[in-house]
């Protein structure tokens, strides 16, 4: 197995337990892993692949981000050599879909993927906040709600799916879109380009952020300009430092789920190994959810504990149950590992695999 992360940065708010999740599934499910990083450039991608699939020991599966008009490149190669294909994190945009076709056809070495529902990441954030704001008071002179929003890159699909979700939340509460400036998820660039907009003036009340890295970054600047008190700053990825300060009240919501996707990816390539019949491939969406006030404290239990490296994972895997389709749940997971109190904590009691039509 071989995963290529778009992160040099070993304590990285997503990445670090993403990867911590991949490799305890990886040494439970008694798969042979390493990871390859990259800078987290879609031209860095391709190259990665390559070192990954043409190493010493080469793979038999390889779990990746699909980038912008890189990420076909990756599929290609991985056809070529005979390695099995997976996408994670990040989803295919919709123009390459049409021309890829669906996993296991024209790429018969495709075997899917697992990626968040960015879409629905943003318009969850973007209700929670625009909801809070509208409860709390915190409109403009004109009755509304008025939004900046600190997006993410451009190369990947990310960015875009919660940006759309974020346009579809505003056009249904009515609210404002005063600005939306992209970061590519740097922390620093949230910060300056989010004072600089209050220092000229800005009057929104919301601050809608693609990450909880990029939304702490903006509340800092809205305390920097004394607006802390009436303004609503949220993110995506339920990191630790965005579930402390949603905990603490300095953030009013993270949105995530999607920490175990690469987890649940090897559950499926083991099925796909062992030849199980209903391990075919497919693109799957998780499901993201919003976490809020006391909540966050039960969940950063969970992401902090790491309860996933005690965890069976093959009792989730179709070889070794008498399931007919997947059912992941964190809260399973937590019961999994003998904690059915954070279990009952966390969010939703509905499967985080869900499908959609493209």
């Amino acid at each position: 197995m071989a995963m290529l992360c778009p992160s040099m940065q070993e304590d990285h708010p997503f990445w670090g337990p993403f990867l911590d999740a991949l490799e305890s599934a990886a040494d439970s499910l008694e798969m042979d892993l390493r990871i390859h990083r990259f800078e987290g450039s879609r031209f860095d991608l391709p190259e990665s692949a390559i070192r990954a699939i043409y190493s010493a020991e080469k793979p038999d599966y390889i779990l990746f981000p699909y980038y912008l008009e890189t990420g076909h490149e990756v599929l290609e190669l991985a056809e070529k050599t005979g390695v099995t294909s997976y996408i994670v994190n990040a989803d295919i945009p919709s123009a390459e879909k049409r021309l890829l076709g669906a996993p296991g056809e024209d790429y018969s070495k495709w075997f899917g993927g697992m990626v968040p529902d960015d879409y629905m990441a943003g318009l969850l954030l973007g209700r929670e906040l625009i909801r809070a704001a509208q409860e709390q008071g915190h409109v403009g002179s004109d009755g509304k709600v008025h939004v900046i929003a600190v997006s993410g890159g451009r190369d990947t699909s990310v960015a875009r799916e919660r940006n759309r979700g974020l346009l579809e939340a505003v056009r249904e509460s009515q609210a404002v879109l005063d600005r939306l400036v992209h970061c590519y998820w740097d922390g620093n660039a949230a910060h300056k380009k989010v004072r600089l907009l209050f220092e000229q003036g800005a009057d929104a009340r919301v601050i809608w952020a693609a990450s909880d890295r990029m939304a702490l970054a903006a509340h800092k600047a809205v305390q920097e300009c004394g607006l802390e008190a009436d303004t609503l700053v949220g993110g995506i990825d339920w990191s630790d430092p965005g579930l402390q300060a949603v905990a603490e009240g300095k953030l009013a919501v993270s949105v995530g789920g999607h920490v175990l996707e690469g987890a649940w990816g090897l559950v499926r390539m083991y099925d796909h190994w062992h030849g199980h019949p209903r391990a075919v491939p497919e693109l799957s969406f998780s499901r993201m959810w919003t976490v809020r006030g006391s909540r966050a404290t039960f969940v950063m239990e969970f992401m902090r504990k790491r309860f996933w490296r005690s965890c069976d994972f093959k009792r989730f895997t179709l070889t070794h149950s008498r399931k007919k389709s997947y059912s992941f749940l964190l809260e399973e997971v937590a019961r999994a590992c003998g904690n059915r109190s954070v279990g009952k904590s966390l969010p939703g009691s509905e499967c985080l695999l869900v499908q959609r039509e493209n």
